[in-house]
């Protein structure tokens, strides 16, 4: 394993690694991956934006300056122990007045003035304010004197100030910042779609029969859709004898309310390379469709490229005879055609491969039509029945150990000393081979409209002619032509010895 390339810094010297950094991210790279997945992935998408959040701040703080300052609140019928100092004052005076003069007994007084803050204070406050000799100092020495030691009175809540009231304020602000995103995840993600969608979808189907229908049809597809699941989950095919377990197997379910058309693909095991050996489907019978009234199975061998079928028909459909003769000429052999009835295997063949189906749970409608069906399918490949059962072959550069020699088979020494018969002497008045060896053959003959594909007859090489018995001299080029006018240089003065002189040979 070699070792990561050091990063450097600008001064091209090494950067000390971060701290925390194992190498593999350590604990910076989890938390950014954590943010990433869990908030990124999940929560992102269901918070709400800073728009909203700030559109619901806005709406606490002109719901504060409504309450406060523009519509305060009015208080009535408020306890003593909430007015003010002066109010509280009032209040102890009234009471001992009252008490004096027999209007509240002992208990009623003291019941009555322990509901200011402080009473025993607030009393001997009272006293040593008020005009001595007056009516208010008799009725408050009364009051004090049925006042216990030990009476407290009720707390006064605290009205805060200016600071208070901005404290106040913030603490709402960053509430709503945190609350806000909050309520609104529980919201999207539990509250709404668990409680209130299907309450308000059930309100919805009461109301609206067409949407009902089609929540029911729905309903009945993720149906199909789950016990499809559960019975593939759950497919059990049997093993053949010769091939031993398949090399594929699928379950492909049929119903009258959508479109049948299925194909899979016939491969190896992964663990056995995953090889593509073919495919293979099953759909409404060509001849017929779109009447399901016939099923059909086919199979593509990619080693071989043939491709077979075999077609499931209802009883009904066999019975008719239009029916029965547009697929039987559809089809190799008319003892393809099989009726379909529950536990009713159908094998296609080619060479390299078998496809088998088996018909499971049939309901055939009262029109002679299939209404549904399951159907299990499985692939064996028929030159592979030891990989099928899981032998492993040796692979590319290992050698196997010869196979034993069956009981009772010959040894191979007992043919060292064979003999051949020799071979058959040629029959009476045939040519021998000598007889060939000047055979001439025919030239190929001239297509319509082409020339003959023979070579043209070599010519001699051009000679001049011998001098004529008649004494003439023989036949000399004349003289090269200025095209200026006049004679052309001698001979002598041309650079490449006339052999550029091309002037053609004539005769008188």
């Amino acid at each position: 394993m070699t070792n990561p390339t050091p990063e450097l810094d600008m001064s091209g010297q090494e950067s000390p690694p971060e701290k925390g950094d194992d190498g593999g991210g350590g604990i910076k790279q989890w938390v950014i991956d954590s943010y990433n997945g869990l908030y990124k992935i999940v929560l992102e998408p269901s918070m709400p934006t800073r728009g909203q959040v700030y559109l619901v701040i806005l709406g606490a703080i002109i719901g504060l300056i409504w309450a406060w300052a523009l519509f305060p609140a009015v208080f009535t019928g408020a306890n003593p122990e909430r007015l003010n100092q002066n109010a509280q004052d009032q209040w102890v005076k009234m009471v001992a007045i009252a008490a004096s003069v027999g209007n509240y007994n002992d208990t009623e007084a003291i019941d009555l003035v322990s509901r200011v803050s402080d009473p025993l204070a607030t009393v001997n406050r009272l006293l040593s304010e008020a005009t001595p000799d007056s009516d208010d100092v008799v009725a408050l020495q009364h009051l004090q004197r049925i006042l216990p030691a030990e009476l407290t009175g009720a707390p006064q809540p605290d009205a805060g100030g200016l600071l208070t009231s901005i404290w106040q304020i913030l603490l709402l602000i960053v509430l709503i910042g945190i609350v806000v995103p909050i309520v609104v995840l529980l919201w999207r993600l539990l509250i709404q779609p668990i409680v209130v969608a299907p309450m308000l979808d059930n309100i919805k189907a009461m109301t609206n029969k067409e949407y009902a229908e089609r929540r029911k049809i729905e309903h009945q597809a993720r149906k199909a859709a789950q016990d499809a699941a559960d019975a593939k989950r759950s497919l059990v095919v049997e093993v053949d004898a010769a091939l031993g377990e398949p090399i594929m197997k699928t379950l492909s379910i049929f119903a009258s309310n959508r479109e049948y058309d299925d194909s899979f693909e016939i491969e190896l095991p992964l663990d056995q390379g995953g090889d593509f050996l073919g495919q293979c489907g099953a759909t409404v019978a060509e001849a017929v469709a779109p009447d399901k009234v016939a099923v059909e199975m086919w199979l593509f061998d990619m080693f071989t490229q043939q491709d077979k079928k075999k077609v499931f028909i209802t009883e009904a459909g066999y019975n008719d005879p239009a029916i029965r003769g547009r697929i039987e000429a559809s089809l190799e052999n008319p003892s393809d055609l099989i009726v379909a009835k529950d536990g009713v295997k159908l094998i296609v063949d080619s060479d390299k491969l078998r496809l088998q189906g088996e018909m499971k749970s049939l309901q055939v409608g009262a029109n002679g039509r299939f209404e549904s069906f399951q159907m299990p399918i499985a692939a064996w490949r028929k030159d592979g029945s030891a990989a099928s059962a899981g032998v492993n072959t040796p692979s590319i550069g290992e050698f196997a150990a010869p196979p034993p020699t069956p009981a009772g088979a010959p040894d191979m020494a007992a043919y060292d000393d064979i003999q051949f018969d020799p071979p058959p002497i040629a029959p009476s008045g045939g040519l021998s081979m000598s007889d060939y060896d000047n055979l001439t053959l025919d030239p190929p003959p001239t297509l319509p409209g082409q020339q003959s594909l023979q070579p043209p007859p070599l010519q001699p090489p051009m000679q001049q002619p011998p001098p004529a018995s008649t004494g003439l001299q023989p036949l000399q080029p004349p003289p090269l032509q200025n095209p200026l006018g006049g004679n052309l240089p001698p001979s002598e003065d041309d650079p490449f010895g006339g052999t550029g002189d091309f002037t053609p040979l004539g005769n008188d």
